[in-house]
């Protein structure tokens, strides 16, 4: 179990490791793991789920430079680590291998390259199915009342009873 951080450790480690846009997102600088969430609003969060038990099945959709993603296997509990994205990025691929390969997990990674809302994501997680279920997932993909209502569907038959659940 990682030692839990108070909202102010939080929020300074997700500050010092950077943000795609420091201006739009918050941070003290562009770069680094290129976090796109506000540090505040994601402290809490983090705050919240330590004290959750460990998370065992984490899926986030909508990875970006996935810097979201490695702040909370560094900072969380995570076993397995399911990401979904689009692969539109192409400004910061380089900062995602990065994110990625630095992810703190102590299970499997698995990363589906492709629309969410395509027969194959579809597919894919159902292949992977034999987990015990979602229960944190992340949802920061295309936002749009229809996309997130498509992405809740998509995930709910493979989410956990107790899953949380978190959107952006």
């Amino acid at each position: 179990m990682i030692q839990p951080l108070t909202i102010e450790e939080i929020h300074d480690y997700i500050v010092a490791a950077g943000s795609d846009n420091h201006q739009q997102f918050g941070g003290s600088f562009t770069g680094g793991y290129y976090c796109q969430q506000n540090p505040l609003e994601l402290a809490y969060l983090i705050h919240y789920l330590q004290n959750k038990s460990p998370i065992k099945n984490y899926l986030e959709i909508g990875v970006a430079a996935a810097g979201t993603t490695r702040i909370l296997t560094e900072l969380l509990s995570i076993e397995n680590v399911f990401l979904i994205d689009d692969d539109l990025h192409p400004a910061i691929p380089l900062a995602r291998n990065n994110n990625l390969e630095s992810l703190k997990h102590n299970g499997l990674f698995y990363f589906f390259k492709g629309n969410s809302h395509s027969i194959e994501v579809y597919d894919w997680i159902k292949t992977n199915s034999y987990i015990d279920g979602f229960d944190f997932i992340f949802v920061d993909a295309e936002h749009t009342t229809s996309s997130v209502i498509s992405d809740i569907n998509l995930i709910k038959p493979f989410a956990s009873s107790k899953a949380l659940w978190a959107f952006h």
